[in-house]
């Protein structure tokens, strides 16, 4: 079944939330906010990235 997207997606989507994480890592504590949301999301796209390995 294919959603449109592929691993590589997945990959390119978990670095660049990780890239905008790290960069808001010592920001002010709005700034927080949004990084430990991206930082979940992370988390969820690298455990999709687990269950749909290589579709």
């Amino acid at each position: 079944m294919s959603f449109g997207f592929s691993v590589g997606d997945f990959i390119t989507a978990i670095e660049l939330a990780n890239k905008i994480r790290k960069e808001f890592v010592d920001a002010p504590s709005q700034f927080k906010a949004v990084s430990d949301e991206i930082r979940g999301l992370s988390i969820v796209l690298q455990d999709a990235d687990v269950a749909f390995p290589k579709q």
